[in-house]
């Protein structure tokens, strides 16, 4: 893991996203994710999935991958755009779209609390990724 001052690790986001969209991330079913405001972030991504599920109407996925309270991927967060193409399927009401590269699922989901907007995992947290999937940091 790198050094805690290293900006590789500081530079680190999280975000938390509701059951079903969290699975169909994980399960590849859809890229991108909506959101209701836009980001300039772009990078290693962690996915969150949050304690509960969004009542949509899309189905739940699959029992192995239909985890809650933890984190489930990594993904590169490659671009933000205006909802205004066919981007789908992504939440009816989201305004943005982020768009989602190189998602690479959990073996095992990592305990955490979720939080709004992106947010820093604890190193703990990142340590305990790593040994499951390697984080591919972008070039700074």
């Amino acid at each position: 893991m790198p050094h805690p001052d290293d900006p590789r690790l500081r530079a680190l986001r999280a975000v938390t996203v509701p059951q079903p969209w969290a699975g169909h991330i994980v399960e590849g079913r859809t890229t991108v994710l909506g959101r209701h405001h836009p980001t300039r972030h772009r990078g290693t991504l962690l996915i969150h999935a949050g304690r509960g599920p969004e009542l949509t109407g899309v189905p739940l996925p699959r029992p192995a991958i239909r985890r809650f309270g933890g984190f489930v991927a990594v993904a590169e967060l490659i671009g933000c755009h205006p909802a205004d193409g066919p981007c789908a399927p992504v939440p009816p009401a989201s305004r943005w779209h982020w768009e989602l590269a190189r998602i690479r699922p959990l073996s095992r989901s990592v305990s955490a609390r979720g939080r709004p907007g992106l947010w820093r995992p604890t190193n703990e947290q990142i340590r305990l990724i790593e040994r499951q999937e390697p984080l591919w940091w972008p070039c700074l």
